[in-house]
């Protein structure tokens, strides 16, 4: 053994570079593992809209009157009560036409083509495209209902940014003969305390102010329904905002009111 040889009985030392890429390979194949164990499963949809899109499926699902096909949530519009010889009805919301969406076809469907784009969870923002595929399609439409805002106001959405996306969505159908602007819930209800919602109440006070700048635009005052039956049976919200059966067929009945009543 020359000087300064290592011991013939010393063992070899691993490099760190070698240590390194050993655990890089060791992460690499216990993620695979967990992809391929995880890959098959599907996010479980929220309580909430699970209820919303059954509805839909459903009245696509049965036919309602014509239905055509369309994947509930996905932003398509699904046509309602079409005959060929109807006039046509612009239904552009969230989650709550969304869930209401049987109750439509079953009250509005034999006098309307209704063309619904209701997408749970969507801001009035991200509504505007819906309202423009809606409102490019032929014929066009005759009258429009517009019910958007909650989710601007539990997302804590700038008042401007919702007031510039609605005149956007109103702008986009010049030749309607009318429009009617659903209020949105302005109380908070919790464990039969029902306080204000100032939020909702401001967005509420700037839907009114787009309304009286047109003269097509009628105002469908959910926000004064709700509060007139306050404590009152049937409850008409199975939660904070989203309305219960008795709660659909009451705002569905409203807006049928106010469309009857277009000049």
């Amino acid at each position: 053994m020359s000087p300064g040889s290592p011991p013939e009985s010393a063992p070899p030392r691993r490099t760190p570079v070698l240590a390194l890429l050993g655990a890089l390979a060791l992460l690499v194949v216990i993620w695979v593992g967990v992809a391929v164990v995880g890959g098959d499963d599907e996010a479980e949809p929220s309580a909430g809209e699970t209820g919303a899109a059954d509805v839909a499926a459903d009245v696509v699902a049965e036919g309602g009157a014509g239905a055509s096909e369309g994947e509930e949530g996905d932003g398509a519009v699904t046509v309602l009560g079409a005959d060929g010889d109807r006039p046509a009805l612009a239904l552009i919301g969230d989650s709550i036409f969304f869930g209401a969406a049987a109750v439509f076809d079953e009250r509005l469907g034999d006098g309307w083509e209704l063309r619904l784009h209701a997408v749970p969870g969507n801001t009035t923002r991200e509504q505007v495209a819906g309202a423009l595929e809606v409102a490019a399609a032929e014929p066009p439409v005759e009258q429009v209902v517009i019910n958007l805002g909650t989710n601007d106001v539990t997302s804590l959405r700038p008042l401007d940014e919702s007031t510039a996306a609605l005149t956007e969505i109103v702008a986009a159908y010049p030749d309607a003969r009318c429009l009617h602007l659903v209020t949105v819930t302005d109380r908070r209800r919790d464990e039969g305390r029902i306080e204000r919602w100032p939020e909702a109440e401001a967005l509420n006070a700037a839907w009114r102010g787009i309304a009286a700048s047109d003269p097509r635009i009628r105002v469908v005052d959910w926000a004064d329904i709700l509060r007139r039956a306050d404590g009152s049976e049937p409850v008409l919200l199975e939660d904070q905002v989203h309305p219960s059966p008795a709660g659909d067929e009451v705002l569905v009945e409203a807006i049928a009111e106010s469309l009857a009543g277009c000049g």
